[in-house]
């Protein structure tokens, strides 16, 4: 049985976390939130997904496709105006920084998303209940679903 509780409808959110340094200076092609990003964009308007299937954790950039080796799945969108969808196992940790453009960032269990510069758009789930930290996004949607699944 799911059960669903909104955590925030559309607002304007600007936040910045301590020991992180601030948002401007956590996303970069070589460090994104704390992590080596291994999804990377181009310079241009990407179509970036991460997905989970029987064989293992995937991404495609604009059609190519890659396996990630990693437990922790850490996107860097570059510049562009970037849709990045992440629908992954809630167990494994990920970070997206969408980088400079109007980016769309949306998925499930993304533990940080750094939007970047632009107007950009955030819209997340957490599958069980793990809370988001997002930064430098304009316009955020979030849904806490709580599932009986792979969180348990």
């Amino acid at each position: 049985m799911r059960s669903r509780r909104w955590i925030a409808g559309v607002v304007v959110l600007m936040a910045v976390v301590t020991g992180v340094g601030t948002p401007a200076e956590s996303a970069s092609r070589n460090e994104c939130l704390g992590g080596k990003p291994n999804v990377v964009g181009t310079k241009g308007s990407d179509k970036i997904v991460v997905y989970v299937d029987e064989a293992g954790v995937f991404a495609t950039v604009n059609g190519r496709k890659f396996e990630i080796d990693d437990y922790r799945v850490v996107v860097f969108g570059d510049k562009g105006n970037d849709t990045i969808i992440v629908n992954q196992d809630p167990v494994n940790d990920a970070y997206v920084c969408g980088g400079d453009g109007n980016d769309t960032i949306s998925g499930n269990d993304i533990s940080r998303i750094h939007a970047g510069d632009g107007y950009d758009k955030v819209d997340v789930v957490s599958m069980c209940g793990g809370g988001f930290e997002i930064f430098k996004a304009e316009t955020v949607r979030t849904d806490e679903t709580l599932d009986e699944g792979p969180c348990n």
